[in-house]
């Protein structure tokens, strides 16, 4: 079960044990975790961007964004497999 929302959040060991029997709950707990934790990022955002600036703020983000891209590429198995995984029609276009 491959959510893209969740499964880097949520280590793989945990979430095959858990997932498998109350996948409905534990997404519904997760996704209220997640929101009730933005009013608090929405507090900090704007503190950090009264007292340093939104340009650093947006540099900060981004520079976040980027790192957990670069994180999480090692878990989706269409990147890791992305050579064994060609459609034929490319093979073909190669050949």
């Amino acid at each position: 079960m491959e959510n893209p929302t969740t499964s880097a959040a949520i280590p793989k060991r945990w979430a095959a044990r858990f997932f498998t029997t109350w996948s409905g709950q534990a997404f519904s707990l997760v996704g209220a975790g997640a929101t009730a934790m933005m009013p608090l990022s929405l507090l900090i955002a704007g503190l950090v961007s009264d007292s340093l600036g939104v340009r650093v703020w947006y540099i900060f983000g981004g520079a976040v964004c980027i790192l957990a891209t670069i994180a999480a590429l090692p878990e989706v198995p269409a990147i890791v497999n992305i050579e064994q995984n060609r459609l034929p029609s490319a093979e073909k276009a190669d050949a």
